[in-house]
């Protein structure tokens, strides 16, 4: 068993130097490709919702407000951090700070915040909530909501 352990430990961090060895992006500095990561992420809105499966389903398109961005849905935006595990590891707090979660029923972005560390949930900026949404909830929700990360902006929006 440690065997297995050892040998799959050796053949990931084989594939990690591969990666770097031959993927052009992780060859250009931390420095750039974190430049490269926030232009991605910027003007980006999260749609979180839940399918008729109880599942949560994320929706992503870039704001139609955005400089230099053309406002189109179901983007690809976060296949980028499923590259491999280094882009993981180096964006994940980008994406939570630049997007924008667009909530239309607070239960799954409750959900989601709960499967979140607290520098996770931290990392997060704006909110938008549906109308609907932000009437039925209370000060209270808003409160927790708030408490539990490092808003910096909740929106109402009509639709």
């Amino acid at each position: 068993m440690a065997d297995n352990v050892s040998n799959y430990a050796t053949s990931t961090y084989a594939v990690q130097a591969l990666n770097e060895q031959r993927s052009p992006l992780l060859r250009i500095p931390i420095e750039i490709r974190m430049q490269i990561y926030s232009y991605v992420f910027d003007s980006v809105v999260i749609d979180v919702a839940v399918d008729n499966t109880g599942y949560r389903k994320y929706k992503t398109y870039f704001h139609p407000h955005s400089k230099g961005r053309l406002s189109h849905h179901n983007t690809k935006v976060l296949s980028l951090p499923r590259t491999c595990r280094k882009i993981a590891i180096e964006s994940r707090f980008l994406l939570l700070q630049h997007a924008t979660f667009h909530i239309k029923n607070s239960l799954p972005f409750e959900r989601h915040l709960n499967d979140l560390y607290p520098a996770q949930r931290n990392a997060i900026k704006a909110i938008h909530l549906h109308r609907a949404v932000a009437t039925n909830l209370g000060a209270n929700h808003f409160k927790a909501v708030s408490d539990a990360t490092s808003l910096l902006e909740i929106w109402m929006v009509p639709h």
